[in-house]
């Protein structure tokens, strides 16, 4: 998957509103991308999904 894959990803989890549905959301995909792309940057994933901890 490319960055622009990542970041409509992204723009669609970060309309979720409810956050545990959009953290659940983010860990899934998070979880894949670090598998299949060893540049994926998590960090940055992160701010995108507007995700907190």
């Amino acid at each position: 998957m490319s960055k622009k894959h990542f970041e409509l990803l992204a723009a669609q989890i970060r309309l979720i509103e409810d956050s545990n549905a959009r953290f659940s959301a983010y860990h899934a995909v998070a979880t894949v991308a670090t598998e299949v792309n060893p540049s994926f940057d998590i960090l940055k994933f992160v701010k995108a999904c507007d995700v907190s901890f």
